[in-house]
């Protein structure tokens, strides 16, 4: 790996690491794709999981020196990409999320599936919008916390 992605990684690392420290306990509640982790790890699984990215995105706003929206597109070793995306409490509301989302879709031509929860209706109508379908329902238990999910594909 030339030594400028090396450094464009760390830097990427680090700026997520940043986005999950300041982004706000809601935000966590429904974002489970780095939860899975203490402090002393965090690091080693946030690497691990960017090496599968096809794209990672952070959105920092002017006055804001942590980014305030984190979105992905994953592929999964059994072929499937998957969307995450998060936005920080604070910054809920401005459309960072419908930015991010259109912003991703532009990046892979192929079906893309994510999971929502189904107590999340802005959401699942975010989704709906970007052409997701519901493709089932189920109950999701992470870290003792159990939560029910809309599995969500666009083909």
């Amino acid at each position: 790996m030339p030594e400028n992605s090396s450094n464009e990684n760390t830097k990427l690392i680090s700026d997520i690491e940043d986005f999950l420290d300041n982004c706000g306990s809601e935000c966590l509640k429904t974002f489970r794709y780095f939860r899975r982790c203490d402090q002393g790890d965090r690091t080693k699984l946030i690497a691990q999981r960017v090496e599968n990215h096809i794209e990672t995105v952070l959105i920092t706003w002017q006055h804001s020196d942590s980014p305030v929206a984190y979105g992905h597109l994953d592929k999964c070793p059994e072929g499937k990409v998957w969307l995450g995306l998060c936005v920080a409490d604070d910054a809920q509301g401005f459309g960072l999320g419908r930015e991010m989302i259109k912003y991703l879709l532009s990046k892979y031509d192929g079906e893309i599936n994510m999971t929502v929860d189904v107590d999340n209706a802005p959401s699942i109508n975010l989704c709906k919008q970007y052409g997701f379908e519901n493709v089932r329902t189920n109950v999701k238990t992470c870290d003792e916390h159990e939560s029910i999910i809309n599995y969500m594909r666009k083909r």
